[in-house]
């Protein structure tokens, strides 16, 4: 397989392979769809049963962190819909927008 010059260039000083103006965020819309479903389902309607059927494939899925010899799940959905009250007036938008995550340092933690 060959390569460009140009691409030899940026390998060889360390430099990223592509350049965007924009920062993207991942955002799994089928997991916050879901937690909309269960919030509106009703237990005497017909609906919890066309919903559990037409979803029951798709498994639910956590992601699982040690701390302090427990696991802890983590949930972008929980992370909104339990946000501090200051963010309360906060679209779903704008919190994926806005909010970002960054790990405490153990000075921060106590």
């Amino acid at each position: 397989m060959e390569i460009g010059s140009p691409m030899a260039s940026l390998y060889l000083l360390g430099n990223p392979d592509h350049y965007t103006s924009h920062k993207f965020t991942l955002f799994y819309w089928k997991i916050y769809v879901r937690e909309a479903w269960n919030a509106w389902l009703d237990t005497e309607n017909n609906t919890t049963e066309s919903f559990n059927t037409e979803h029951k494939d798709a498994p639910d899925k956590a992601i699982l962190q040690k701390y302090d010899g427990t696991y802890i799940g983590i949930s972008s959905v929980y992370d909104y819909i339990y946000r501090p009250t200051a963010y309360e007036h906060m679209s779903l938008y704008d919190w994926i927008h806005k909010a970002k995550k960054e790990k405490c340092s153990k000075e921060e933690q106590q």
